[in-house]
């Protein structure tokens, strides 16, 4: 007597409300994720970048030995940003050292990733206050060989409110 049942629901897509996000991309360039590796994490990133809903807003982490953010600003997702992005990154390497992820991590839930490489030329940038009080979704986009992992689970539990962290890889 196994029985099974789906019940399956429609809702119209006019009736959906998207609510615009501020997506942070955490990137591990860290000599680990050499050769293929950092490969698979760029391409995964590329896909990620693709399926953002317009009127959010995103920035790009990478990290190694320190960490920088690809802009100075959080950008909104356009297709000509997300183009622009998707053709910076073609030229990311491994090469940013060890694998040191609680400073980034803590500047990336603290919001202060700073003024790092300028891209303001971009006409749609914009200041992070604009979205501040929007949820953050966090993604980390790593092989996982970190070795201070207490610290960095303190790092999340004191910092993350209001942020949704997901890892890939």
């Amino acid at each position: 007597n196994d029985s099974y049942c789906l019940v399956s629901h429609r809702i119209p897509y006019d009736e959906i409300t998207i609510v615009p996000k501020k997506y942070v991309f955490v990137l591990d360039r860290s000599g680990s994720m050499r050769g293929e590796r950092i490969n698979s994490a760029v391409d995964a990133l590329c896909e990620c970048l693709k399926q953002i809903n317009p009127g959010s807003y995103f920035n790009i982490v990478s990290f190694g030995s320190n960490y920088s953010a690809m802009m100075d600003k959080f950008m909104e997702v356009t297709d000509d940003n997300i183009n622009w992005v998707i053709d910076t990154l073609k030229s990311y390497d491994a090469s940013m050292g060890g694998t040191e992820l609680s400073k980034c991590l803590y500047a990336c839930l603290t919001d202060d990733i700073g003024t790092f490489d300028n891209y303001s030329y971009l006409e749609n940038t914009i200041d992070t206050s604009n979205v501040n009080d929007m949820e953050r979704i966090m993604i980390f986009i790593t092989d996982g060989q970190v070795h201070n992992q207490n610290e960095i689970y303190g790092i999340i539990k004191a910092h993350s409110n209001n942020t949704r962290i997901f890892t890939i890889g």
